[in-house]
Formats: C-alpha cells, structure tokens, sequence
C-alpha cells in the first residue's frame, strides 16, 4: 500500500482515542492527563490482517506504542 494511501502521515498529531491500550495511564489522576496528551506518528507500519496500524510517540512523556488507524484521530489546528 502506497504511504499515500494512508489516512495519517509521519509526523502529524494524533489523539489516542482507545484507553485499552494504556491501563496505567487510565488510572492516573486527572491532575496528570497523560492520556489526553497528543501523540506523534513516528512510523507507519507494514499492513497485516489487523489492518493499517502505526506507530505513534506521547508528546508529554515520550512513551510509544502501535496502535490500529481506528484506535487515533487528526488533531485539526
């Protein structure tokens, strides 16, 4: 699949939408809300049976993840 193709690039921000993916985060206090925190795509990665997923970094405190397409959405500036 053509970069192109992609609905995100590397490089833009992203919001986390699923919290299934960071059960510690979830639990913090919403004093520190890290899960609100935008996220960079840092990579996109190869397709498989899932689907397109990529890899994305926290903005505050640098912690990555994969995650599913489904999983993030645009941050609109």
């Amino acid at each position: 699949m053509p970069e192109s193709d992609y609905k995100y690039h590397v490089g833009q921000m992203v919001n986390l939408l699923s919290r299934r993916v960071a059960p510690a985060i979830v639990r913090s206090s919403s004093k520190d809300a890290r899960h609100d925190s935008p996220f960079q795509v840092t990579r996109i990665m190869p397709t498989e049976g899932d689907g397109v997923q990529y890899r994305i970094k926290n903005a505050l405190t640098g912690q990555e993840r994969a995650v599913h397409e489904s999983e993030i959405n645009s941050i609109e500036a």
